[in-house]
């Protein structure tokens, strides 16, 4: 998951990372990538929010900054061409997306495919010519016939 096939043509590539949590993601990419790529990596949650939510995540968040990457908060990954209306990468990845589950509600597969589409279709506004988007789903979570693991009926 550290390889994102990325080859510095001109200079380094840039890599958008969406939805972040406790950027722990971001860190290692860092420290394996070695200034080869810009990256970019993004929360939904703003700053104090996200130091709340993943205590761990102000050491990973140091390292990110240390590498010289740039971490942005209160990003949406369905609004990307509005937050990033001039920029564009390389890669644009989106590691483990979960839609914020509405309890006693059913269909929450239907929430989750929602954020996947809206995702693509944002991380495709921001893409570079030959941009790729890359999304890691847990097992189970794709959610057809053609998965791996299949989930029970009501557990999605």
């Amino acid at each position: 998951l550290l390889d994102l096939g990325v080859q510095p043509l001109s200079g380094p590539s840039r890599v958008l990372l969406c939805g972040e949590a406790d950027f722990s993601y971001a860190a290692a990419l860092c420290a394996t990538q070695r200034g080869a790529i810009e990256v970019t990596a993004t929360a939904f949650e703003e700053e104090m929010e996200l130091h709340e939510r993943y205590p761990r995540a102000a050491e990973a968040l140091a390292r990110v900054r240390a590498a010289g990457a740039r971490c942005d908060f209160g990003v949406d990954a369905r609004e990307l061409s509005r937050r990033y209306p001039s920029e564009e990468w390389d890669r644009v990845v989106f590691n483990l997306p979960q839609a914020p589950p509405e309890p006693r509600r059913r269909n929450q597969i239907q929430r989750q495919r929602a954020l996947l589409r809206d995702f693509c279709a944002a991380a495709a506004s921001v893409l570079s010519r030959d941009g790729q988007i890359w999304v890691t789903l847990l097992a189970g979570q794709g959610g057809t016939r053609l998965d791996p693991n299949q989930r029970a009926i009501g557990d999605s």
